[in-house]
């Protein structure tokens, strides 16, 4: 079990100091050191000391895509002589390039403004990963957590944090292949309307339970619609109250 973090507990049995029985016990940790291809001058892109496959260059990060490009490359144990996949899919670098990620990363630390001013970085994240978890799973929470979108692109499937980008093509009607019939509606399907949503997060105030979020509704669109159209979000890598609001406010918008 080398690399791999664990807490040794003595205490005194006595019924005087624990009439309810037994203690229990919850750890605060900060999880693991992880590597980031910002920080890695072999990667275009990049500038640092973080090398990829080397623990002892990682740092401990709550950027939503450098975790998410960690568990898809794979958490392994940190043993020259044994060295074992633990948790993620264990991708290579062709499948998930390092330099592709950072734009995305860069997203997420950009500072934004709090209802006080106060800036903060657009997207963090924390939580436990089982090793037994469906892939699409944890893929789908990190994006949640960000707001955004699992695209292809060249093989790859990339994340792409939810904030608004410089278009890089445009393309109009003559783009369009003539010569059949195109169908097109400016309207979606009654089941896909939301005027209100509503989602949960992992509240440290409350000893890190799932709590729920001040609810996003826009009283003009349940008038509109004629009747609330909810849609439920669920944030387990979420721990900041300001960031669950802002992932839900993306989502009604």
């Amino acid at each position: 079990m080398s690399g791999v973090a664990h807490v040794t507990v003595t205490y005194r049995k006595s019924a005087k100091a624990w009439p309810g029985g037994r203690p229990s016990f919850k750890w605060l940790v900060k999880g693991a050191r992880l590597y980031d291809p910002r920080k890695d001058s072999t990667v275009p892109g990049g500038s640092g000391a973080h090398r990829w496959g080397d623990h002892s260059t990682y740092e401990w990060t709550e950027n939503t895509v450098v975790c998410r490009s960690n568990f898809q490359w794979g958490i392994w144990s940190d043993t020259a002589a044994n060295r074992l996949l633990m948790v993620g899919p264990g991708r290579s670098m062709r499948e998930l390039p390092p330099a592709q990620t950072i734009a995305a990363a860069n997203i997420c630390d950009e500072l934004v403004p709090n209802k006080a001013g106060a800036l903060r970085a657009r997207y963090r994240c924390g939580g436990v990963i089982r090793a037994d978890e469906r892939w699409s799973d944890v893929d789908a929470a990190f994006a949640a957590a960000c707001a955004g979108d699992l695209a292809s692109r060249g093989g790859s499937w990339l994340l792409d944090p939810g904030a608004a980008q410089t278009p890089v093509a445009t393309f109009t009607d003559g783009d369009i292949l003539t010569g059949s019939t195109i169908e097109e509606s400016d309207k979606v399907g009654r089941r896909e309307l939301v005027n209100t949503v509503t989602g949960n997060f992992i509240d440290p105030d409350r000893l890190w339970q799932e709590s729920e979020l001040p609810l996003r509704r826009s009283l003009a669109d349940v008038t509109e619609d004629g009747e609330p159209r909810e849609l439920a979000i669920g944030l387990r890598l979420v721990h900041q109250r300001i960031i669950g609001q802002r992932v839900l406010e993306i989502a009604r918008r």
